[in-house]
């Protein structure tokens, strides 16, 4: 270090002796004491960035591996997960009359040590019941995406066939009110054609029955 500050020194020391012969103009020469001033400050700038930087590699070194960490905290998470779910388990096959089974083995049996906790949840109740309920899951997805999709297609169209039908059952019931007062029109008519006929043919049938059956004579004599 003490020898490149030196170097360092020289060079800025030369560069200013080769300034100092060029420039020919008084007010452009410059103060000896400036440069001097400059080139301490720039030796101790770098001396300072070389303790930074040392600074900086140490810390590297002594910094804990995030990496690391979120691992260990992971599988800290899966095991608690799967002590507890291997717990329950067993508990649930002692009531169910299964019998009992060690964790170990019961662990060793479903093989979810290596996977996520949806997926043991998935192979335990696969190992115990024979559903793949990741496909069921699946299913059950698709079913309501497709209903959704449905529901979000058909939405707009099945508003407008409600207004249409109900625009067309008030027309419907118009026609029928209408249809209701010809009806009843008609019978009017019907009723009093009906009398009148009915009126009309009786007194031609009591007529015709009258001359019928009238006063017979016998034959006169002259």
């Amino acid at each position: 270090m003490k020898m490149k500050m030196k170097l360092n020194k020289f060079m800025y020391r030369e560069q200013y002796e080769f300034l100092q012969k060029t420039l020919k103009n008084d007010e452009l020469k410059l103060d000896e004491e400036k440069v001097e001033k400059e080139t301490d400050g720039k030796i101790k700038e770098e001396e300072e960035l070389v303790v930074k930087e040392k600074d900086e590699e140490k810390n590297e070194e002594e910094k804990p591996d995030e990496k690391k960490i979120v691992e260990e905290n992971e599988k800290k998470k899966k095991d608690e997960f799967y002590s507890s779910s291997m717990e329950s388990l067993s508990k649930v096959m002692i009531v169910q009359g299964i019998g009992d089974m060690s964790l170990k083995s019961l662990a060793t049996l479903l093989s979810v040590t290596d996977k996520s906790p949806k997926e043991a949840s998935l192979g335990i109740i696969k190992s115990m019941t024979g559903i793949d309920a990741k496909e069921q899951m699946r299913e059950v997805t698709r079913i309501k995406s497709f209903i959704q999709a449905m529901d979000e297609n058909m939405n707009g169209k099945l508003d407008s066939l409600i207004k249409k039908i109900d625009v067309m059952y008030g027309k419907v019931h118009k026609i029928t009110e209408k249809m209701d007062a010809i009806a009843g029109k008609l019978h009017n008519i019907t009723e009093k054609i009906d009398g009148k006929l009915d009126g009309n043919l009786t007194q031609k049938m009591d007529a015709i029955d009258r001359r019928s059956a009238g006063p017979r004579h016998g034959p006169t004599r002259p």
